[in-house]
């Protein structure tokens, strides 16, 4: 078999095991090979079975194949469109076919085509520059026209593919088939394939005929294998490339294409090849559905005019543009585009440097059709080409086809320009807003052209850089959490019709958290930050609160409401961003611009304003604040305040008593919906009457004394039952409920401990004493709701000090300790390691028993020393050294 034949099969039975194998079967069930040839057979037989000529359109699933292009050119560089850097690879990484020998003819009579699946065919075909179909006896090894066989096969056709004509009828019908089957399938967004192989090209003969002993040679436009005699190849050729320039134009924007055919007439004294066309310059013109507009009639020149609407598509992309033609969008070949200098400039121009007006010309004339050594051979052994020698001097004439270019200009580019159009750099970043500047819509527009362009940039140019799946997530993100208006108005915050290509790099570092951005944008990138734990996300956060507060110029808000310069408040402050507002663990941009609200609302000045205005914005800070410590630091000084000058009208010295001070608490403030300045007078006085309650008990109980001179054990004894009287149950609920909140069962063991007569040895300041603890003790403390810092251990060191000790320790301190711990291993020590089971898993009230917490406990740092020692001693894989830092707050 000669070298073209070893080449095919080459190509054919790359990476298979076998040629049989039950995939390989890959074609519509209807094409076959069969060879049952009979004078019967004919195209109409095709017809009746349903098999008949038609087409489909082509599912175009992507418009513009948008990638990046190169930062800039010249005409002999081959700079990247962006700012990334290309990876790069081996040559040898590259697959290319191995190079044996120069390619030669290949022979294939009846009896090789029946060997061969459809599927090898196909390859053989598409593989053949030029095919010729001759009489199967010429082919045939078993010929008795032995000598003359001989003669023919041991010619050497170049590049020829050498067919038995019988096989034609079969050929055109399997051919129609594949061809429909191709076009539904890219309709689908199917392929066929054969083997490692796609077959996506259709296979058309000219005119859908094939004739005997007539060159075909190839011709690739699109997706299609055209196969064109000789004779008609010259000026086919000629046609797709006017047509091939023409789309590649419109492509670019043209708005008018003005075409000349110019007659010029040559003495040529050599050999010269004459073409018979069969028509003239109106055949040609015809067959590019031109008509003429030439002015003059007796004019030699055919002048054609295309006009395009004034929205007519726009690609500037000149990477997209080469993409396009490798995947056989346009006419044109990428063996033509690479070959054609003209083209590249031209694009080049159009795209990098954006010219409005374009002239060149097409010549058609009678040279260089086939090899005429190989025409000669082709004429010896009778096989047509179209084609006639002279060796006289003769006049032959060529044409020359003139087009002139007008392409759209700045005044088009507004409505007409969109992200995908430009190339995706900083030349087409900069062209784009420059089509911008007079859009009196930007915000609405085009805005969303931008938006588009920067999209594709990630998509496209940025995808090779280390920080891609930062930026890539972000962009996710931005889709899932914001409205494509959102988006658009944070984008109008970025770029407006000014912008430069900075501003667009700017925003990329942002995207891929290089830089920051106050706003929600700036969120969503922070929260998308995966390796800040929850005190680094809280410490950006806190800054980003900060920023955003300088931006609405209420910063002095953010000291006053926050103070995060107070480490005595970090409790509080933690607490509120991550827990109440909850947007440091969570994605919570609603939480976010109310705690921003509150901070606007938050009221550091009081000059100017009434009573009543103070009072209620102090309550509104403690509000929106933090609630302990704005009662306790801000309104209840207030209420103070408002005692004593109650005090000057009723001259009541009560107002000023320090039991007034200490029987005001958060909780019972809440719980009596003070509301307005009047509604706290109320709630004074009430406190103040439950103080003038224990002269009165005083003066009761002594009325239940024989004499009032009796011992003070007796008196005691007699104090204790009165407790447990109706007159005191009736008479002083208030007294009463308090005294079986603290006393449960009202335990004798309990009452002297209330009591505590060992430290007291006069019976009304024994009774004074008890009220004062029964009118202190704040049985409303929430344990959920408190600080678990100083501010929180001095609430439940006052409950325990007025209750009773035993029970305090269990309902109240232990719960205090005991979450205290646990909110520090949880935040500074992971689930799994061994801190945290260690500390989870221990018992510290084993070691920190009530004796103990009463006698070493007298304040917060030394309740924390306690702590940090018990684990130290009794923990083998013990946190030590860090804990105390820790529970410090």
């Amino acid at each position: 078999m000669e070298q073209f034949d070893n080449d095919i099969e080459e190509y054919s039975n790359k990476n298979t095991t076998s040629s049989n194998n039950k995939n390989d079967t890959i074609f519509h069930k209807n094409v076959n090979n069969n060879l049952n040839l009979t004078e019967n057979h004919s195209i109409s037989d095709e017809v009746q079975n349903g098999i008949s000529r038609g087409s489909i359109i082509r599912n175009n699933t992507e418009l513009f194949d948008r990638t990046e292009i190169q930062n800039h050119h010249v005409v002999n560089t081959k700079n990247f469109e962006s700012s990334i850097e290309p990876i790069k690879i081996s040559l040898n990484e590259a697959g290319y076919m191995k190079s044996k020998s120069v390619e030669k003819s290949s022979y294939k009579c009846i009896d090789d085509i029946k060997s061969l699946n459809f599927e090898e065919i196909y390859i053989l075909i598409i593989s053949a520059p030029m095919i010729i179909f001759v009489d199967n006896y010429k082919l045939n090894n078993r010929c008795k026209f032995k000598r003359k066989k001989r003669l023919f096969l041991s010619q050497d056709f170049q590049g020829c593919l050498f067919l038995p004509f019988e096989y034609s009828t079969i050929l055109k019908k399997n051919l129609r088939i594949l061809n429909n089957d191709i076009l539904k399938n890219e309709a689908n967004n199917k392929k066929f394939f054969y083997k490692d192989y796609d077959i996506d090209y259709c296979i058309c003969f000219d005119e859908g005929e094939i004739l005997k002993d007539c060159v075909y040679k190839k011709l690739e436009i699109i997706n299609k294998m055209l196969f064109i005699s000789v004779n008609k190849y010259q000026i086919k050729l000629t046609e797709y490339k006017i047509r091939g320039f023409c789309q590649m134009v419109e492509e670019l924007g043209a708005k008018n294409i003005k075409i000349t055919f110019k007659k010029n007439d040559t003495v040529i004294k050599k050999k010269q090849v004459d073409i018979n066309i069969g028509t003239d310059i109106e055949i040609l013109a015809g067959g590019l559905g031109l008509s003429n507009s030439n002015e003059k009639e007796n004019s030699e020149d055919y002048k054609y005019t295309l006009s395009y609407p004034d929205n007519n598509n726009l690609l500037l992309n000149e990477k997209s543009i080469r993409k396009k033609i490798n995947n056989k969008r346009f006419i044109i070949s990428q063996d033509i585009f690479n070959s054609s200098l003209e083209l590249q400039y031209l694009i080049r121009s159009r795209c990098r440097h954006f010219i409005t007006e374009y002239s060149t010309i097409f010549s058609f004339d009678n040279k260089n059709v086939i090899d005429k050594k190989l025409s000669q051979k082709f004429k010896a052994y009778k096989i047509n080409t179209g084609l006639e020698y002279s060796y006289k001097k003769e006049k032959s004439y060529f044409l020359q086809i003139k087009t002139d270019v007008k392409f759209s200009d700045q005044e088009d580019y507004l409505n007409n320009l969109f992200g995908y159009s430009v190339s995706l750099d900083k030349i087409g970043f900069n062209f784009l807003l420059d089509s911008l500047k007079n859009d009196e819509h930007f915000e609405t527009n085009g805005i969303f052209k931008i938006m588009d362009f920067i999209n594709l940039y990630i998509t496209k140019v940025y995808k090779t850089d280390k920080y891609y799946p930062i930026v890539n997530q972000i962009k996710d993100m931005i889709k899932k959490n914001l409205t494509i208006n959102e988006y658009a108005k944070l984008l109008c915050i970025h770029f407006n019709k000014s912008s430069h290509w900075i501003h667009f790099k700017n925003y990329i570092d942002l995207l891929a958290n290089k830089t920051h951005t106050y706003d929600k944008l700036g969120y969503l990138i922070i929260m998308n930050n995966n390796d800040l734990s929850i005190d680094d996300r809280f410490e950006v956060l806190l800054k980003f609160v900060q920023k955003h507060c300088i931006l609405k110029d209420i910063e002095n808000n953010f000291w006053k409401m926050l103070q995060p310069q107070n480490k005595e408040l970090e409790y509080f402050l933690k607490n509120k961003l991550i827990n109440e507002y909850d947007f440091i663990r969570n994605y919570n941009w609603y939480s976010l611009n109310c705690l921003l609200k509150n901070i606007e609302l938050y009221v550091i000045s009081f000059d100017d304003l009434v009573q009543e205005d103070i009072f209620l914005h102090l309550k509104n800070n403690m509000k929106i604040g933090y609630q302990y410590y704005e009662f306790q630091n801000n309104l209840l000084p207030f209420i103070i305040k408002k005692a004593h000058s109650l005090h000057y009208k009723s001259n009541n010295s009560k107002y000023l008593s320090s039991l007034f001070s200490k029987s005001i608490n958060y909780e019972s403030f809440i719980i009596s919906h003070v509301n307005n300045l009047s509604d706290l007078e109320e709630y004074i006085i009430n406190k103040i009457n439950k103080i003038d309650l224990i002269s009165k008990l005083i003066s009761d109980f002594k009325k239940t004394l024989k004499n009032n001179n009796e011992l003070y054990t007796q008196q005691l004894k007699g104090f204790s039952l009165f407790l447990k009287s109706d007159n005191f149950k009736y008479n002083y609920k208030y007294f009463n409920k308090k005294l079986n909140i603290i006393l449960p069962n009202l335990d004798k063991k309990y009452i002297d401990e209330l009591l505590d007569y060992n430290k007291i040895n006069n019976i009304n300041k024994l009774i004074t004493n008890t009220c004062e603890k029964l009118i202190c003790y704040n049985e409303k403390l929430n344990i959920n709701n408190i600080p678990i810092d100083n501010n929180g251990f001095i609430l439940v060191i006052n409950r325990f000090k007025f209750g009773i000790k035993e029970v305090e320790f269990e309902i109240i301190i232990k719960p205090f300790i005991t979450k205290l711990i646990n909110n520090v291993i949880l935040s500074k020590y992971p689930l799994e390691s061994c801190e945290y089971k260690s500390i989870i898993k221990f018992n510290i009230f084993k070691e920190l028993t009530l004796e103990k917490f009463k006698n070493y406990n007298n304040n917060f740092y030394d309740l924390l020393v306690s702590i940090t020692n018990i684990i130290d001693n009794n923990l083998k894989c013990s946190p030590s050294t860090n804990l105390l830092k820790y529970l410090i707050i």
